[in-house]
């Protein structure tokens, strides 16, 4: 019995620019597809809303409290739901807005602590600020003021 090798074409074994650039887009549009399933997910999971908007009780000075301007964050007060304000970069903030104050970074933290889970899977978009709102966030900053947390245009 004498064995014979089968040649294949060189065009079926060789990987051309054009099957390179097809995977490509293939996989892009897998994982783009996968972001926005997440998305939509997340939407779907998450219908809490947060308000970190001070109320007239002791609650105030846990949110607003402070000794240093290290103490202090702007944060959105006006979320429509948690993935608004568990991730914060899938849209540009625009700190001159009302909605935007300066409340204390632990008590921010311990308020997405409890809002986020610890599984909270965020999108993978970068934010492109225009560059109104970059310039005009670079004037906004939170400051202690008299052991409270103010928001500052300078």
């Amino acid at each position: 019995m004498s064995k014979r090798k089968i040649k294949l074409p060189s065009s079926l074994t060789q990987v051309t620019a054009f099957s390179k650039i097809l995977a490509l887009i293939l996989i892009l549009i897998f994982v783009l597809f996968g972001f926005y399933l997440g998305m939509q997910y997340q939407k779907k999971v998450s219908s809490l809303g947060i308000d970190v908007t001070p109320t007239p009780t002791a609650q105030i000075a846990a949110q607003t409290s402070c000794q240093t301007d290290s103490d202090c964050l702007l944060a959105n007060t006006n979320t429509e739901s948690s993935l608004s304000f568990c991730c914060p970069n899938t849209k540009c903030l625009d700190l001159g807005s009302q909605d935007v104050m300066a409340v204390n970074t632990l008590w921010l933290q311990s308020q997405k602590t409890s809002v986020c889970s610890a599984h909270y899977m965020c999108p993978m978009i970068a934010a492109l600020c225009t560059r109104q709102i970059t310039e005009n966030n670079s004037h906004y900053q939170a400051k202690c003021i008299q052991n409270t947390c103010q928001k500052i245009r300078s």
